[in-house]
C-alpha cells in the first residue's frame, strides 16, 4: 500500500505542477485562483507524501481494491465520456440525472439508492448553482 501511495503522491504532484505552468497561457487576473489551487494541491501532495513516508504500514495481505472490477472501471469511464458529450445536447440536469443513475445501477447499487441519490443531487445541484449563485448551466432541448 505504501507503494501506492507514494506513487499517488507524485502523480498528484506532477499534476498540480502541469496545472500551474498552464496558467501562464491565461491573463494574469483570470490567473490568480487557479494558480491558487495549484499550490495547494502541491502542498497537500507534499504533505501526503512526507505522511505517507513517515507512517510504517502493516501488510495484512488485504486488497483496498479486491471489490472492483475492472470491467466496472471502464464502464464508468465510458458512461463519463458520453455524458460530457451529452451535457450540451440534453442539458446538465437530465444528462447529470441519467449519468449518475446509469453509473449507480451498473455498479450493482440498490435501485432505490440509487434514484434517492440521484434526485437528492439534481436538486442540491439547483438550489446551490442556480438559485443561491445564480450560475448558468448547460441547457439542453428538454430543460
Amino acid at each position: 500500500m505504501k507503494k501506492a501511495d507514494i506513487k499517488l503522491g507524485f502523480t498528484t504532484m506532477g499534476i498540480a505542477i502541469t496545472y500551474y505552468l498552464l496558467t501562464s497561457q491565461i491573463p494574469e487576473k483570470a490567473a490568480f485562483y487557479p494558480k491558487f489551487v495549484a499550490i495547494l494541491l502541491s502542498i497537500l501532495s507534499l504533505i501526503f507524501l512526507v505522511k505517507t513516508a513517515m507512517t510504517k504500514y502493516e501488510d495484512n495481505g488485504r486488497n483496498l481494491f479486491e471489490d472492483m472490477k475492472v470491467k466496472q472501471y471502464f464502464f464508468v469511464i465510458s458512461v463519463s465520456f458520453v455524458y460530457v458529450s451529452l451535457i450540451n445536447i440534453l442539458g446538465y440536469f437530465v444528462s447529470t440525472f441519467i449519468f449518475i443513475i446509469i453509473c449507480l445501477l451498473g455498479l450493482k447499487t440498490k435501485k432505490l439508492y440509487a434514484f434517492l441519490t440521484t434526485i437528492g443531487f439534481c436538486i442540491f445541484v439547483f438550489i446551490i448553482f442556480k438559485i443561491l449563485l445564480r450560475v448558468p448551466l448547460p441547457k439542453g432541448f428538454i430543460f
